[in-house]
Formats: C-alpha cells, sequence, structure tokens
C-alpha cells in the first residue's frame, strides 16, 4: 500500500481536475489518500461548487485547505462546509512524519 499526499496548489482548473482523477484510481487500488489544496487553488475552488463536492465525497476524510490563506481572501464560509481549514506547513510536516509522499500539482 502507498500512502500519498496529493498538494494543489496551482489555480488552473484543469490542473485541479487532474489529481482528482489520480485520486480516484489509487483509492479504487486500496492505496490512501490525502489532499491538500493550497494558495491558487483554493481560490479555484471557492468559485466552483460541484469541484468541491467530488473532492469531499471520494475521499475518507475532508480534503484540507490553509486557514490561513483562506483568512487573508476571505474563502473561510465558502470553503469550511466541504473543506477542513488547517495551517498546511504542520499539516504536511505530520503528514510526511506518517510517511506520505507528497505529489505537487
Amino acid at each position: 500500500m502507498v500512502n500519498m499526499l496529493l498538494l494543489i496548489v496551482s489555480g488552473e482548473e484543469e490542473k485541479i481536475v487532474m489529481p482528482l482523477n489520480l485520486a480516484k484510481t489509487q483509492i479504487k487500488a486500496g492505496n490512501k489518500i490525502k489532499v491538500v489544496f493550497w494558495g491558487s487553488s483554493q481560490k479555484t475552488l471557492s468559485n466552483n461548487y460541484e469541484l468541491r463536492k467530488e473532492y469531499a465525497s471520494i475521499l475518507n476524510e475532508k480534503p484540507k485547505c490553509c486557514i490561513n490563506y483562506a483568512k487573508k481572501y476571505n474563502l473561510e464560509a465558502t470553503l469550511s462546509d466541504d473543506m477542513e481549514l488547517v495551517p498546511v506547513g504542520d499539516y504536511l510536516t505530520k503528514a510526511i512524519e506518517e510517511g506520505y509522499e507528497i505529489i505537487t500539482f
């Protein structure tokens, strides 16, 4: 089994959709997947309800978003229903300590 953390930083919608397909495939294969949105990807997600719901529906836990970025750009209310807002630096450190490989998009 593989532990993967998909770190999505791009604000381009097609680059946000690509890891969704990877996550679906890897989950079906029995691998553990975590998803983190950081930076401009959060702005794109805040404007795309369908994409937020799709990510939330395939994972065993809510995808994570950076709480500091969300606060700075007033995205908290929009993102908090489908995403968990966390300090991403700490979350990434913990994931690495738990053996997760980080793949960045």
